[in-house]
């Protein structure tokens, strides 16, 4: 009786690409917490900042495909970061063309 439901609910190639998507992703994530775990056990002070930059920076990213109501909404997000995209540049420029001028000028 579930199958019926769940037949015309979701497309099967697009789940098996979203899987593979997320596995991909938390294979990556491991590596780079593996990574860094032995290298924190080297005895070498030669990486002071060392942390799993790659694991954190796609931690949003698993989150987003693991959970059905932000996946559902991700375009709508996407369209509305890059409707906003200008404004936000223009913003930057402003304050950092001010603070460039205040600092040689005052």
């Amino acid at each position: 009786m579930h199958y019926m439901r769940d037949y015309y609910r979701y497309d099967t190639v697009s789940i098996r690409n979203q899987r593979l998507g997320l596995s991909v992703l938390v294979y990556f994530s491991l590596i780079d917490f593996a990574v860094v775990l032995l290298n924190l056990q080297s005895d070498s002070n030669q990486s002071l900042f060392l942390f799993p930059w790659l694991a954190q920076f796609l931690r949003p990213g698993i989150l987003m495909m693991l959970t059905q109501k932000v996946r559902s909404y991700t375009r709508r997000y996407i369209f509305v970061i890059i409707g906003t995209l200008p404004m936000v540049i223009f913003i930057v420029a402003y304050v950092g063309y001010f603070a460039f001028s205040g600092v040689y000028l005052f």
